[in-house]
């Protein structure tokens, strides 16, 4: 999910959860820092000659992405307690803390990514990827549950609010808040998987090719009819997951796309530094 706002509903979330355990800021900003590499290869550079999903969505560049990025919020954390105090979720300021917000954010991300993205190492240098899926569906699940997790989180964040209210007027003794807090957390495991299942059901019609090509065209993306078949290249690069397209193709610097009906994809020539031609292909579904 290049350069969108999905991975902080289950940030949120998380970040709730483990409220007194790991610094809220740090996760936050941990669960979208990866997206740095999106961002140089999509919007700054455009010769970026690494995947959009590169190094820093491993496990390897996401620890590393970590420690740099906790040692640049600790000193400017104590800048951040009056907005948290006013939304009551005031915490310890503690580099273990932050660190460990930081990791889960990134690592968050990294695992939401990793079944979307046919460039994605998770576990560099090693060169596989066993949660990449290649159905259409497991996108728009993922999506739903990005989108479930952030009505949870608000639902988390107003139950810590009712805790601290009952600690503060001591209305329940401390056994009494747990199990309070065993049963709404229960009640919201049940409600959000409720949800997720609502939002996931609601989304597993997969839309057709024509949809999509619609909606490149609004995008202004020049599409033409031509079957596989008749191009001639000299290496076929085959990519099965629709959400590739847009990275690539801009990463490419492509406006001129091609689409095969029969075999139900689109694809894209481009040339490599060598002189030699190449075509992405991205399957989808055959339509009716």
């Amino acid at each position: 999910m290049p350069l969108t706002p999905f991975h902080l509903g289950p940030a949120l979330a998380l970040a709730l959860v483990l409220i007194w355990f790991v610094d809220l800021p740090a996760l936050l900003l941990g669960s979208v820092a990866p997206d740095i590499e999106a961002a140089a290869a999509m919007m700054w550079f455009r010769d970026w000659p690494f995947p959009i999903h590169g190094f820093l969505h491993s496990f390897v560049g996401g620890t590393l992405l970590s420690l740099v990025l906790s040692a640049a919020i600790f000193p400017i954390r104590k800048h951040l307690e009056t907005p948290l105090r006013f939304l009551k979720l005031d915490q310890k300021r503690s580099f273990p803390r932050i660190f460990a917000g930081a990791l889960i954010g990134v690592y968050s991300h990294i695992l939401l990514d990793a079944p979307l993205y046919t460039d994605i190492k998770p576990f560099w240098p090693l060169d596989l990827n066993p949660f990449l899926s290649e159905g259409m569906s497991r996108g728009f699940e993922i999506y739903g549950f990005c989108v479930t997790s952030l009505i949870v989180a608000f639902a988390i964040y107003l139950v810590i609010l009712c805790l601290k209210l009952v600690l503060r007027h001591k209305y329940l003794n401390k056994r009494g808040v747990i199990i309070l807090s065993f049963f709404i957390c229960l009640a919201l495991i049940i409600g959000g998987l409720t949800c997720w299942i609502l939002v996931t059901s609601s989304t597993q019609k997969k839309p057709e090719l024509s949809w999509y090509v619609e909606r490149l065209e609004e995008e202004g993306y020049v599409i033409e009819g031509r079957p596989l078949t008749e191009v001639h290249v000299d290496n076929v690069l085959e990519v099965h997951w629709f959400s590739d397209f847009r990275g690539i193709a801009r990463q490419k610097n492509v406006s001129y796309v091609y689409i095969d009906r029969e075999i139900g994809a689109l694809y894209f020539l481009s040339e490599t530094g060598g002189g030699e031609r190449e075509v992405f292909v991205f399957y989808y579904d055959r339509e009716d």
